[in-house]
C-alpha cells in the first residue's frame, strides 16, 4: 500500500486540492499577522513599563531634591494657597519688600506641579497612603493592596489593570520616611525608616491601533501582497498541475488504448500464425505423406501418378500461401508499391475469365461477360494488381459455385461533377452467405464458415489482400450475398479513360488468353553454368534444363562459379548463360556478379534466389544480373526466361561476328 502527497492527492480531486492549499496559505498568513499584533502589543506594553518607570524616577529625583533643602518658598497665591495640612511654625513669611510667601514641602510641590500639568495623554502621579493627611491621598483598590504589600517588605508593585474601559499600565513604590521627612511629619509620630505611603503612577495603555496604526497598516498591507504572491503561485500551479493532469490522463488513455492495441496485436499474431501454421500443415502432410508412399514398396501406375500430382497439388497450394502471405505482409507494413501505367480493364477481365475457366469447365458452369457500354478503353492503373483482384474474385465465384453461372458485369458512369467510376461486379448462383457469415469476411484468414474451408478449401487471404488492393488503387469492394442464391463482389475504381477513348463494343482482337503451353523435347540448345549450393536444387534444375537439350555444369559456390566462367572462356567453350543462387556460402551470389561484371565478363546473367521480397529484384538488377526469378521457379515459366536469354545471346554472339 502507498502512502504519502501522492496517495493523498489520488485522493483528492483536484478542485479539493486548490481549496486545501488556499486554506493552509490563509491560515499561514492569519496566523503571522496575528503573531505580528501581538508582537505589537507587547511592545506597547514595554513601552508603557518604561515611561511609567521614567516617570516615577523623575518625580522621584524631585521630591528628594525638595526634602533634601527643606522645601522651597514660594508667593502665595490662589493659584499656590498655604498648604492647611502643612504644620509648621514657619510655613508663611513676608519678605523685606512684603511680599508673602508659603512654604511647599516635597508633596504639596508635586501636586501643585502635577495639576498644573495636565497631561492629554490621561497620565496620573499621586502621593496615597493608608493613613491619608490630605483627602485626595486615600488609595484606591490596587493601591491599597500595594501598601498593604509593601508594609510586609515588598519593595514595587506593577500590574496592567484594566479600568472605565481602558488599559493602564500601573506602578506604585513605597515612600519610606527619611530624616528630611520628620520636618513635616515628626508631629505625626512618624519614624525614620517607616513607609510613610506610596507614589502611584498610572500611564493609560493607548491600543495597538491608536499607538502603531500606520506601521500596523503597513504591515498587513504587506501580509495582504504576501497572500495574493502566495494566492498567484497557487493558481499557477494549479492550472500548470491540472495541464498535467490532464496530459497525465491523456498519456494514460492513449497507453491503455495502445496496450489494448498491443494485445490485440498478439492475440491477432497469435491467431494469424496459428492459421499459418494450420495452412502450412495440411499440404506439407499430404506432401510429406505422399513422397513416402512413392519411397515405399513401388506402386501400380495409377496409384504413383496419383501421389505425384499430390504432392504437386499440394506443393502449389504452399507455394500460393507463402506469395498471399508476403503480399499481405507488404501491405500491412505500407511497403505496397504500385506499378502505375496505362491498361485496358477489357483485358484484365478476359485474363481473369481466361485462367479460371478450365476449372469451371471441370464443374460444367457457365463464366460469361456482360458489359454495358460504353467503356474506357485504357486507364491508368496497376495492371498486375488490378489483375490480381480479378482473378481472386472470379476464382472465388468458380470455386463456390457448384451449378449456374458466374457472371461479371462491367459499367462505367461519368456523372458531371463528380468521379468516373468503373463497377466490376463478379455474379454467382453459388452457396451465398448469412449477414453473419459476411462480417466475418476479408479478414486473414477469415472464411464465412470454418465449415466452408474444409469443403472447399482455401485461407481467406485472397480477399483480405483484395480489398487492401483495392484500397491501395483508390477504390473499394463490396459484397451483397444471400443463402442459397449466391453472392455479387462488386469492385470499383475511379477510372478516367486516357485520351477520352471509350469503348462501344468488345475489341475486335479481343479474346481470352489461354495458359503457356507445356515445354516437351528436347527444344534449346547451349552451354549453361548453375551457381547453386543446395544439392537438391542442382539435381532439379540440372534435370530441368538437361531434358531440354542443354550443357549444364555446377559450381557450388560463387567463388567457384567465377573461376569456371573464366576457364570456360580461356578453353574456347564460353557459357551461354549464368544461373545466380544469391545466397551462397564463401562467396555469395551477389558478390560473384559484381565481380564477374568488373573484369568484364558480358553474358546473360539471371538471378535465381528465394529472395521474395519487394527491393530484391531491384537488388539483384543493381549488382549485375540481367533478370531475375523467385524460387521455387515453375517448369513453363523458367524455362521460358532461359530460351529468351540463350536466343538474346545467340544474337549478340551473332552481331560480333
Amino acid at each position: 500500500m502507498r502512502f504519502g502527497p501522492y496517495c493523498l492527492f489520488r485522493r483528492i480531486s483536484l478542485g479539493g486540492c486548490f481549496w486545501l492549499v488556499t486554506l493552509g496559505w490563509s491560515t499561514l498568513v492569519v496566523v503571522l499577522s496575528v503573531l505580528f499584533l501581538f508582537g505589537q502589543q507587547g511592545g506597547i506594553r514595554e513601552q508603557a513599563r518604561s515611561q511609567v518607570r521614567g516617570i516615577y524616577e523623575t518625580d522621584m529625583t524631585y521630591r528628594h531634591w525638595v526634602a533634601r533643602v527643606g522645601g522651597l518658598y514660594a508667593p502665595a497665591s490662589d493659584r499656590i494657597p498655604p498648604n492647611p495640612y502643612l504644620g509648621v511654625a514657619d510655613r508663611d513669611i513676608v519678605t523685606t519688600d512684603g511680599r508673602r510667601l508659603t512654604l511647599l514641602n516635597s508633596a504639596y510641590l508635586m501636586r501643585l506641579i502635577h495639576q498644573d500639568d495636565a497631561h492629554q495623554d490621561g497620565r496620573s502621579v499621586r502621593l496615597v497612603s493608608l493613613r491619608p493627611v490630605h483627602p485626595d491621598n486615600a488609595p484606591d483598590a490596587w493601591e491599597r493592596q500595594a501598601l498593604e504589600r509593601f508594609g510586609r517588605g515588598v519593595e514595587e508593585a506593577q500590574e496592567f489593570v484594566t479600568d472605565r474601559g481602558r488599559v493602564w499600565a500601573r506602578l506604585a513604590r513605597p515612600l519610606v520616611a527619611e530624616p528630611a521627612c520628620l520636618k513635616c511629619h515628626g508631629n505625626e509620630g512618624r519614624q525614620i525608616g517607616e513607609v510613610l505611603g506610596a507614589v502611584s503612577v498610572s500611564l493609560p495603555v493607548p491600543g495597538i491601533w491608536e499607538c502603531a496604526a500606520q506601521d500596523c497598516w503597513l504591515a498587513l498591507g504587506g501580509y495582504g501582497v504576501l497572500w495574493l504572491i502566495g494566492m498567484a503561485g497557487v493558481l499557477l500551479v494549479s492550472a500548470r498541475l491540472s495541464t498535467h493532469l490532464a496530459e497525465r490522463d491523456r498519456y494514460a488513455v492513449e497507453l491503455d488504448r495502445a496496450k489494448k492495441a498491443a494485445e490485440a496485436a498478439s492475440r491477432a499474431k497469435s491467431e494469424f500464425l496459428a492459421h499459418v501454421s494450420h495452412e502450412i500443415r495440411t499440404p506439407l502432410t499430404a506432401v510429406l505423406g505422399y513422397a513416402e508412399l512413392l519411397l515405399g514398396p513401388p506402386l501400380p501406375r495409377d496409384e504413383h501418378l496419383d501421389c505425384v500430382e499430390a504432392i504437386h497439388r499440394n506443393g502449389q497450394l504452399l507455394l500460393r500461401l507463402v506469395n498471399d502471405i508476403l503480399n499481405l505482409s507488404r501491405i500491412e507494413a505500407g511497403n505496397l508499391v504500385l506499378e502505375i501505367a496505362e491498361c485496358s480493364p477489357w483485358e484484365a477481365v478476359q485474363d481473369a475469365v481466361s485462367v479460371m475457366r478450365p476449372r469451371a469447365v471441370e464443374k460444367g458452369i457457365d463464366v460469361h461477360i456482360d458489359p454495358t457500354f460504353p467503356l474506357p478503353r485504357t486507364i491508368r492503373s496497376d495492371p498486375a494488381r488490378l489483375r490480381q483482384i480479378l482473378v481472386n474474385l472470379v476464382g472465388n465465384a468458380v470455386k463456390f459455385t457448384e451449378r449456374g453461372e458466374v457472371r461479371i458485369e462491367m459499367i462505367w458512369t461519368s456523372d458531371p461533377g463528380a468521379r468516373p467510376i468503373l463497377r466490376m461486379t463478379v455474379r454467382d448462383t453459388g452457396i451465398g452467405m448469412t449477414s453473419e457469415q459476411l462480417g466475418r469476411l476479408f479478414r486473414p484468414f477469415g472464411q464465412a464458415d470454418p465449415s466452408t474451408a474444409r469443403r472447399f478449401g482455401g485461407t481467406g487471404l485472397g480477399l483480405a489482400i483484395c480489398k487492401r488492393l483495392a484500397a491501395a488503387l483508390g477504390g473499394d469492394i463490396e459484397v451483397e450475398s444471400h443463402p442459397g442464391a449466391g453472392s455479387a463482389f462488386a469492385f470499383w475504381l475511379e477510372a478516367v479513360p486516357v485520351d477520352g477513348v471509350l469503348l462501344d463494343a468488345p475489341p475486335e482482337d479481343s479474346r481470352p488468353l489461354e495458359p503457356p503451353a507445356a515445354w516437351s523435347g528436347k527444344s534449346l540448345h547451349g552451354r549453361v553454368l548453375l551457381a547453386e549450393d543446395g544439392p537438391d536444387n542442382q539435381r532439379l534444375v540440372r534435370t530441368l534444363l538437361q531434358h531440354q537439350g542443354l550443357e549444364v555444369e555446377v559450381a557450388e559456390n560463387g567463388r567457384v562459379a567465377c573461376r569456371k566462367v573464366w576457364l570456360a572462356a580461356a578453353e574456347g567453350k564460353p557459357y551461354d548463360l549464368v544461373l545466380m543462387d544469391m545466397h551462397m556460402p564463401d562467396l555469395d551470389g551477389y558478390q560473384a556478379t559484381r565481380q564477374l561484371r568488373d573484369e568484364g565478363w558480358s553474358g546473360p546473367i539471371v538471378a535465381l534466389t528465394a529472395s521474395a521480397m519487394d527491393g530484391d529484384r531491384a537488388r539483384c538488377l543493381e549488382a549485375g544480373c540481367d533478370d531475375y526469378l523467385a524460387k521455387p521457379i515453375g517448369k513453363a515459366a523458367f524455362l521460358q526466361s532461359v530460351g529468351r536469354w540463350l536466343s538474346v545471346q545467340r544474337g549478340a554472339a551473332r552481331s560480333r561476328v
